[in-house]
């Protein structure tokens, strides 16, 4: 994955969880990585933040004094924001504000504000897009909407913990933790923003499709032939099980089969 928390994160080139003291200009500056963050008062302005990189992922925990939070990245992220302490306001008049204990997803791609009027206390966790597989457009009030999941309970129980504790980053243990908490996360969204699973059938019957218009192109495989359908590799395989042919099997006799039409 291109996007890794080694841009995510304050604490990357450190490669583990690291509380950072921020205070004034040069705090609010740092403190600016992905996102534009202006204070309310530039010279008292402080902050203490948790910063937590994990492989593709990264955790933060921030108090820190009034401030305004803007989109100022071109990186596909996603902010998944749960306030602890204080409000968080949107600059949407129409959309009430976040309290303690609420949470919501900001996708970093679109334009968005958020505005801090007092002292405020934010868990957030930064995850690619991609890491997400989400669909190239969701409904437009899938974001920046309270999430009410039944899965946020486990979810802000793994990820508050790595604020007490967090495997290195670049350690087996930060991977695999790291795939746990986006499958969970991309749980966060559904069933209600991701699109329902393509029926098994149809899958297979797209994929034949595809295997019968390209059976002449020396490049067509398996990984080919998921990617063109939209479905991952290992799905594909597992798709064909029930099948008489396998995906590669398929391909192969569908070569044969072809050429004796055309001669």
């Amino acid at each position: 994955m291109s996007v890794n928390a080694r841009v995510l994160t304050l604490a990357a080139s450190r490669g583990r969880r690291t509380v950072y003291s921020l205070t004034g200009v040069e705090g609010a500056r740092r403190l600016s990585a992905n996102v534009e963050v202006t204070p309310a008062d530039p010279q008292r302005f402080r902050a203490r933040l948790l910063s937590v990189p994990l492989d593709t992922v990264a955790y933060e925990e921030l108090s820190a004094a009034a401030f305004s939070m803007t989109s100022a990245s071109t990186q596909e992220l996603v902010r998944f924001i749960e306030v602890q302490g204080g409000v968080l306001h949107f600059d949407d008049p129409d959309r009430p504000p976040l309290r303690p204990g609420e949470m919501t997803a900001v996708d970093t791609g679109a334009p968005f504000r958020l505005r801090a009027s007092e002292a405020v206390r934010l868990a957030t966790l930064v995850v690619p897009r991609a890491a997400l597989r989400l669909p190239a457009v969701l409904p437009g009030d899938r974001f920046l909407a309270p999430i009410t999941s039944p899965l946020r309970a486990a979810w802000s129980s793994l990820v508050r913990s790595l604020g007490v504790s967090a495997p290195d980053d670049g350690t087996r243990d930060a991977e695999i933790l790291a795939h746990a908490i986006i499958g969970l996360t991309r749980g966060l969204l559904t069933p209600d923003a991701l699109p329902e699973e393509e029926p098994a059938a149809a899958v297979v019957r797209r994929a034949r499709a595809i295997i019968e218009r390209d059976y002449a192109d020396p490049s067509l495989g398996p990984s080919a032939i998921a990617r063109a359908v939209g479905v991952s590799e290992r799905r594909l395989h597992r798709l064909f099980r029930t099948e008489d042919l396998t995906v590669a099997q398929s391909i192969a006799s569908d070569v044969p089969r072809r050429r004796s039409i055309g001669s």
